[in-house]
C-alpha cells in the first residue's frame, strides 16, 4: 500500500470521530466544550440544574445555550429545552412544569455557528408527596397499658399533668386516639427539616368532642402549629405559623367523629430552612383565652402530607 495513504488513514479517522460528536456525545469538539452540572433544588414540578461553557478560539462564538430535557435519554433541544442566554463560562436555569415522581434525563447545550453541542446526561427524580407524621393512628405500641402520650411511638408533649392529656380508647372508637384538654399544651411531632424550597402541606385527622361545657355557638378552634428549632432540644422550638380549624357548635358529650381538614404553605427560601420542623396539634382555649378550659376533645388518623412546589 502506499505509504501516503498509510500516513492519511489516522487523520481521517480523527476528522470522523471529530464530525460524529458534534450533536450527541459530550461535545469536546475543537472549539468547544460543554459539560452538564448535578441537578439541585429538586422538587415535584421544578429542579434548577446548569452547565460549563469553555471556548478555545476566540473566534468561536455560543449565540445560545440552555438545557435540554426530557424523560428519555439523551434529550435533544428539538422536544423540551430552557434557554439561559448566550456566552461562556457558568450558567444555572430552572426546569418548571415536570411531573411529579417522574424522572428526567437533562444536558446542557450550546448553539454555536448554527450547531449545537450536548455536554453529559444528567438524570434525575422529582420528587414526590411525602407522609410526614407517623403512627397517626396512635396504635404503637402495641401494648393498650400504654396512655401517657410521651409513651407513645413518634409522638411528645411538653405537658407535665397526665391528666389532661393522653392516648386511650372507649366503646364509642375502641381504637386507639389521642385526647386532650383544652387547657393541656400541645403534642406533636418531629418530622424532618425546614424545606428551602415553597412547600403545600395537607393536613386531615378525625375528631370527636368527648365533652365540652361550652354553650351551643360558642365554636372550637383547633390548631395545628408548624414550629422549628435547632439543635437536639425540641422544647426549644419557635412557632413558625399556625392553621386555625373550626368544629362548629356545641355537640355535646356523644359519638361525633369526623374528618378535619386543613392547609398550610411554606414560601421558598424560608429563614428557618434546614432546621428541625415539629407539627403540634392542639384545642384553643375558647375566644382565644376568655374561657381556657371545658373541653376535652380526641384525636385520630393525624395526617400531613407535604408537597415541595
Amino acid at each position: 500500500m502506499n505509504k501516503r495513504i498509510l500516513l492519511a488513514l489516522p487523520f481521517i479517522a480523527v476528522l470522523f470521530m471529530v464530525a460524529g460528536c458534534k450533536k450527541e456525545n459530550n461535545a469536546n469538539v475543537p472549539g468547544v466544550f460543554v459539560s452538564t452540572n448535578p441537578m439541585t433544588n429538586i422538587t415535584s414540578i421544578s429542579a434548577t440544574g446548569g452547565g460549563e461553557i469553555a471556548v478555545v478560539s476566540s473566534s468561536q462564538t455560543i449565540s445560545e445555550r440552555g438545557l435540554a430535557w426530557d424523560t428519555d435519554t439523551l434529550p435533544t433541544t428539538t422536544k423540551h429545552k430552557a434557554v439561559a442566554g448566550k456566552g461562556k463560562g457558568h450558567f444555572d436555569d430552572q426546569l418548571i412544569g415536570l411531573t411529579t415522581g417522574s424522572t428526567y434525563h437533562v444536558r446542557a447545550y450550546v448553539i454555536s455557528d448554527g450547531q449545537t453541542y450536548y455536554g453529559n446526561d444528567v438524570k434525575f427524580k422529582c420528587a414526590v408527596p411525602t407522609e410526614l407524621i407517623m403512627n397517626g393512628n396512635f396504635e404503637l405500641p402495641a401494648d393498650p397499658s400504654v396512655v401517657t402520650i410521651n409513651q407513645v411511638t413518634n409522638w411528645k408533649t411538653d405537658e407535665t399533668d397526665a391528666t389532661i392529656i393522653g392516648r386511650g380508647t372507649d366503646p364509642r372508637n375502641p381504637t386507639q386516639y389521642a385526647w386532650m384538654r383544652s387547657s393541656a399544651k400541645t403534642f406533636y411531632q418531629v418530622v424532618g427539616k425546614v424545606p428551602s424550597a415553597a412547600s403545600n402541606y395537607a393536613i386531615k385527622f378525625d375528631g370527636n368532642y368527648d365533652w365540652t361545657d361550652w354553650g351551643n355557638g360558642y365554636n372550637t378552634n383547633l390548631c395545628v402549629k408548624f414550629s422549628s428549632f435547632s439543635g437536639d432540644d425540641p422544647t426549644k422550638r419557635k412557632t413558625i405559623d399556625s392553621v386555625i380549624i373550626q368544629t362548629g357548635g356545641f355537640p355535646g358529650y356523644g359519638n361525633n367523629w369526623g374528618s378535619k381538614t386543613g392547609a398550610f404553605s411554606l414560601p421558598a427560601g424560608s429563614a428557618k430552612a434546614g432546621e428541625n420542623l415539629v407539627i403540634e396539634f392542639a384545642v384553643l382555649p375558647y375566644n382565644f383565652g376568655e374561657y381556657d378550659d371545658g373541653v376535652w376533645y380526641d384525636f385520630d388518623n393525624v395526617s400531613v402530607i407535604q408537597t415541595l412546589k
